[in-house]
């Protein structure tokens, strides 16, 4: 299944609404348990949890965008649960949105199916394909969407910002399970608080400096130990040279960014990302 056939699956599992905030529409794939139930047996609890922020201020070619379809679509098992979010610059139309929730509950344990009546375990059992197809199926046509939004043409990518803001939104609460945040971006802030650019092209960064600004702005973040992956970064549409000692200033200002922010840079795909998010 290529990133273009994916279809999106609507269904009872899931339910789309608008959001007050960002005025779109937000697609939410629901728990097994939650809409049939299983009685006094407690739900498995989630064991793995994957962020993915896509910058819309970087217009992927196709094949970056199948490349990071088919690396999340390898990620995810039961007991994944999956947050897809947009960003790029406070501008109208382009705010910080989560565009899909959705969960891939963790399979019930041969203890736990034997005081389940059997009528209940067929619906639970027909739901869990259900599931899979919605999540899987569900980000497809949500990352078509944020990469058919996106545009160049937006003049600043608020990426440290961005980062800041689903720190503290989407990290605030404790979880038994591992943490995994794949962004899908060139990874080149343009703001006023830094800029990595120089005549266009990347410019040579001093990780140390690079770090005091942002911790002079008060930017501090906490991803709760999550393993960070990165797919797209030093991308450039027009295919700009970049140095490889540029790349690897740039690469070790986001391990030591995400170090301080009590996270670990696993994987820094320039821009392809090589081997899988585990």
């Amino acid at each position: 299944m290529t990133l273009r056939n994916a279809v999106f699956f609507l269904g009872l599992l899931c339910l789309t609404f608008a959001s007050t905030v960002a005025q779109a529409a937000q697609t939410e794939i629901k728990s097994c348990y939650e809409l049939i139930g299983i009685g006094d047996t407690p739900p498995p609890v989630q064991k793995r949890e994957l962020v993915i922020a896509v910058d819309q201020t970087v217009e992927f070619d196709k094949s970056i965008q199948e490349h990071a379809f088919k690396k999340i679509q390898h990620f995810l098992r039961p007991g994944d649960s999956v947050k897809l979010v947009s960003f790029s610059a406070y501008v109208q139309g382009n705010f910080t949105n989560v565009v899909l929730k959705g969960l891939l509950d963790t399979r019930l344990s041969d203890d736990e199916r034997y005081d389940i009546p059997k009528k209940v375990l067929k619906k639970i059992d027909h739901c869990y394909a259900l599931q899979d197809r919605a999540v899987r199926e569900g980000i497809g046509k949500a990352l078509l969407t944020t990469f058919a939004n996106s545009s160049s043409k937006i003049p600043n990518t608020e990426l440290l910002d961005n980062l800041n803001l689903i720190s503290k939104s989407l990290y605030s609460e404790d979880i038994t399970g591992e943490r995994y945040l794949l962004i899908i971006s060139d990874m080149m802030e343009h703001s006023t608080l830094t800029s990595f650019y120089k005549s266009g092209s990347l410019r040579k960064l001093s990780p140390e400096t690079e770090l005091a600004k942002i911790k002079k702005a008060g930017l501090e973040m906490n991803f709760k130990q999550a393993n960070v992956y990165v797919i797209g970064a030093g991308y450039s549409k027009s295919g700009k040279y970049q140095s490889g000692e540029g790349m690897r200033n740039f690469q070790s200002f986001w391990t030591d960014f995400f170090f301080q922010g009590n996270g670990s840079m696993k994987a820094f795909g320039t821009p392809l990302l090589i081997g899988e998010i585990k």
